[in-house]
């Protein structure tokens, strides 16, 4: 009997659309010789596809498109692209960062991350962070 329960825990449990695996399998098929690490020709499209998403030139600095390899590593890359290793991120105590990240973010970047208690919407009330953060030093 397959499992039917599904869950948000990780970014790696749900399936890659047929129509990525199609492209996927077709790229693979076609026995061309790619550089690695971005500089291959695929990746090349897919930067030049998001600046036409978000409507920017592909000379522009920013957006940035940086490919990685899960859900942390975007998260670190994140939080180290906005902070300095002196900073602080304020994060709700049921967030994925918290519950299921162990210490990769405090680990890479350095940056402390402030653990909030949410309201029973889950959400973060502005008067609690404010009590967190009455002890500087």
């Amino acid at each position: 009997m397959a499992n039917s329960m599904r869950t948000f825990a990780s970014d790696n449990y749900a399936g890659v659309l047929p129509e990525i695996m199609s492209a996927l399998a077709e790229e693979a098929q076609s026995h061309r010789h790619a550089r690695a690490y971005g500089q291959d020709n695929v990746t090349n499209e897919a930067r030049l596809l998001i600046h036409e998403i978000f409507n920017s030139s592909p000379d522009d600095p920013l957006p940035g498109v940086h490919f990685v390899f899960n859900g942390t590593g975007a998260n670190i890359l994140s939080i180290i692209a906005c902070t300095h290793s002196y900073h602080a991120v304020i994060c709700s105590d049921i967030s994925h960062i918290i519950c299921d990240e162990s210490s990769s973010p405090e680990t890479v970047t350095g940056v402390r991350l402030i653990s909030i208690p949410t309201d029973e919407n889950g959400k973060i009330n502005v008067d609690i962070i404010e009590e967190k953060l009455d002890r500087i030093g």
